[in-house]
């Protein structure tokens, strides 16, 4: 078994030749982990940084061309982790950090020379994450991005950039243009997630979709993923209200979602990937939080129009104040997204529509 040590001795810099980064998924937890490696890469330009990353990533991922892409899926059987270790014997590196708290990625640790593996303390890990590492970043209750920051900081990191460095070319945003043919404003509603329970039930879309129309002058987007539950949601919200409604959803690709997003003024989502995307993107976003706190894993950029039942939730379902709750509990009740409110997310895109509204003004 590994020994135990806490963050606070910071290695020496100079010794940092190669340095190994494993998150493997989820979208979300990817786009908040890019500013982390970005800052790393220029602080230590002559570090090897690499990332062992699910090869579905890549296409997201071509900027980020003075980091080394490991393409690994997650490893579901036994023959998956001897591939990984077949493939990685012969690297060495000098330190590694266990972003990924999995009992599945926990396994491929081992399997990778390091002297330093650094990752969670025992508030914010799981599945045992602490005996796989042998350095762990104190806890702080603290935003997931912050958390993925602090590994640059215990690492000696000078550079203090915050950015995603997201480019797209002329040819794809000609794609967009012509996908969003009508006149704008556009927002996208990315109703579903990959998990049903972070989701707010088709009615409660339909609903916001119309009221939105009647009251302001813009189209909207449906986006999502291609599992069976956002798409059968989607349909579900478009057959209700399919005036100026097109549906996305499970018809792009992850970096064709990304330029999509790029070209839309508004994004309404729950906790899942796309929001953080559209955030990442520098595009305003209104989040629907209930199931984890926004303080913890929100849009970054926006936390002040997060539409936040987290608390209510946790009385009602958990009978305890938020603050009583150790600080990554999800609420995983099937009710728990239902205490949000229409008129709250109307709240918000007002708000949105004021600030829009004011600067596409100014400019004209």
């Amino acid at each position: 078994m590994l020994l135990s040590g806490d963050a606070s001795n910071n290695p020496d810099h100079q010794s940092l030749h190669s340095i190994l980064a494993v998150r493997l998924s989820a979208l979300g937890d990817i786009i908040l982990l890019i500013p982390t490696l970005r800052r790393i890469a220029r602080s230590f330009p002559n570090t090897k940084l690499s990332w062992l990353v699910d090869p579905i990533f890549l296409p997201l991922l071509p900027h980020l061309h003075n980091i080394e892409l490991i393409p690994i899926r997650k490893p579901r059987r036994i023959k998956d982790y001897w591939r990984i270790y077949h493939s990685l014997r012969h690297r060495r590196f000098d330190c590694l950090l266990a972003f990924q708290s999995s009992l599945r990625s926990h396994l491929i640790y081992p399997l990778i020379h390091a002297p330093l593996k650094l990752g969670y303390s025992n508030q914010q890990a799981k599945d045992l994450h602490t005996l796989f590492v042998n350095t762990h970043l104190p806890f702080k209750k603290e935003h997931l991005l912050d958390t993925a920051w602090r590994f640059a900081d215990y690492l000696g990191a000078t550079d203090q950039t915050l950015d995603w460095g997201f480019t797209f070319t002329e040819e794809e945003n000609s794609w967009a243009n012509r996908l969003l043919m009508g006149a704008g404003p556009w927002l996208a509603i990315n109703p579903g997630a990959s998990k049903p329970e972070r989701s707010c039930r088709a009615d409660f879309y339909v609903d916001l979709i119309l009221r939105i129309l009647a009251a302001y002058p813009v189209q909207i987007i449906l986006t999502g993923g291609n599992n069976h539950f956002e798409m059968t949601l989607a349909a579900t919200i478009t057959q209700k209200c399919p005036h100026r409604l097109i549906n996305l959803v499970g018809q792009t690709s992850l970096r064709e979602l990304a330029i999509v997003l790029n070209h839309c003024d508004l994004t309404i989502a729950p906790d899942t990937g796309p929001l953080h995307l559209a955030d990442a993107l520098g595009k305003p976003v209104i989040g629907l939080y209930a199931v984890a706190p926004p303080e913890l894993s929100g849009p970054y950029h926006y936390p002040h129009w997060v539409v936040n039942q987290y608390p209510e939730a946790a009385r009602r379902y958990l009978g305890k104040e938020p603050e009583q709750l150790p600080w990554v509990t999800r609420i995983h009740h099937p009710e728990a997204m239902s205490l949000i409110q229409v008129s709250a997310v109307l709240d918000r895109v007002s708000q949105w529509w004021t600030q829009f509204h004011t600067v596409t003004t100014h400019h004209q």
